[in-house]
C-alpha cells in the first residue's frame, strides 16, 4: 500500500482510483495498522454517498426514496422554523443554569491547561485515559472544584445521591 517514503511525504495509492496521493488525503481509521483507510477521501466519500442512497432506511426499516428524503428534510426544516425560539431559549437557559455554567468553565479550564486531569480515578484508583474521566461537581457554585471519577464510579456516585440531587 505504501509506495515510497521521503522525509517530507508518504505517498499511498488509492485502491479505488489508483492515484498516488499524500498520506493526509486518506481518512482516519482507528482499527487499521496505519490508522488510515485504503481509499482516498474523495473515493471514500463517493462510495458512502452511493451506499447511503441504496441502503438508507426510515425508522420502520423501509428503504427511503429520494422523494422521502426531501420530504423529511422539508418537514424537519418546518419544525425547526416553528419551534426555533423555544429551542434557542431552552439552550440559553441550560447554558445560563448553574450546572451548564460550571461544566463550561471546567471544560475551558481543562482546555486552557489551567486544570490538568489526573491519569487515574480519584475514588478507585483505576488508571484510565483522561478523556474517560468525568469531573463530578459537588457544588456548582465552585466549578473548578471537582472529583475526577471513572465512568463506573461516577455512575455509583449518582446512585448514592438523594433523588433530587441525582437529576442535577
Amino acid at each position: 500500500m505504501v509506495e515510497h517514503m521521503t522525509d517530507e511525504t508518504c505517498l499511498w495509492v488509492c485502491r479505488k482510483c489508483g492515484k498516488e496521493k499524500p498520506f493526509e488525503d486518506f481518512k482516519l481509521e482507528k482499527g487499521n495498522r496505519f490508522q488510515r483507510t485504503r481509499l482516498c477521501k474523495e473515493c471514500n466519500n463517493r462510495y458512502f454517498q452511493e451506499w447511503s442512497k441504496l441502503h438508507h432506511r426510515d425508522r420502520h426499516g423501509e428503504t427511503m426514496t429520494e422523494e422521502d428524503r426531501i420530504k423529511n428534510r422539508r418537514r424537519s426544516r418546518e419544525y425547526y422554523q416553528t419551534h426555533r425560539e423555544e429551542k434557542l431559549e431552552k439552550g440559553k437557559l441550560y447554558k445560563k443554569a448553574p450546572k451548564g455554567l460550571a461544566r463550561t468553565e471546567l471544560r475551558l479550564a481543562v482546555l486552557s491547561g489551567k486544570i490538568r486531569k489526573p491519569s487515574s480515578c480519584q475514588k478507585c484508583g483505576k488508571v484510565v485515559q483522561p478523556s474517560h474521566l468525568h469531573g463530578h461537581h459537588e457544588d456548582y457554585s465552585m466549578p473548578l472544584q471537582v472529583e475526577w471519577l471513572c465512568s463506573i464510579c461516577h455512575g455509583d456516585r449518582h446512585q448514592t445521591l438523594p433523588r433530587k440531587e441525582a437529576k442535577s
